[in-house]
């Protein structure tokens, strides 16, 4: 009786032995997915950013230079007071006065 105790004990601490290095064996594989998982989610991140990166960069090169474009303006007519309505000359100084040597209203 003594030997099939011992055989059982053996047995028992064999299963248990194996079921230790079992869970060892997962928890190192659920490590290993869970770092993989967070390499890709660090990948996709490093990627979303570098793409709103260069769609900030292409933005910002799509905005029209308004100085540029007021610049061209009063070098082409001249001044700002010009617009669609009085041309590129303006209006001229003599037509805004009303019948007298003052300005308008003056």
């Amino acid at each position: 009786m003594a030997y099939v105790g011992a055989a059982a004990a053996i047995a028992a601490l064999g299963t248990t032995i194996y079921q230790g290095e079992e869970q060892k064996r997962q928890a190192k594989k659920s490590r290993r997915l869970q770092e993989q998982a967070q390499n890709r989610q660090f990948g996709a991140a490093l990627a979303e950013q570098q793409l709103a990166s260069e769609r900030e960069r292409r933005q910002r090169a799509r905005k029209p230079n308004v100085a540029a474009m007021l610049a061209d303006i009063q070098a082409q007519s001249g001044g700002l007071e010009s617009n669609l309505l009085t041309g590129p000359g303006g209006i001229e100084k003599d037509k805004l006065r009303l019948g007298t040597n003052e300005a308008l209203g003056g």
